[in-house]
């Protein structure tokens, strides 16, 4: 998960080094109820984002407006 997957999304925590990914696990460890939340987040994320139905309406809409409709 990127940076910005985790920021956008609400779900989750991003880290740099090694240090920063133990503080994160043990922040979710001793948070139970913010990481069900980050988690149920993220999960929304994902679907409103990545799932089929969300990435092919995403590019029927940029065929339409780049003028690309005949490859529809």
């Amino acid at each position: 998960v990127t940076r910005e997957f985790s920021i956008a999304s609400g779900g989750g925590l991003h880290f740099r080094t090694h240090d920063e990914f133990a503080a994160a696990v043990d922040w979710l460890a001793t948070h139970p109820e913010a990481a069900v939340r980050m988690g149920r987040a993220g999960r929304r994320f994902v679907l409103e984002t990545f799932a089929w139905e969300a990435v092919t309406r995403r590019l029927i809409d940029f065929l339409r407006a780049t003028g690309a409709e005949r490859w529809l």
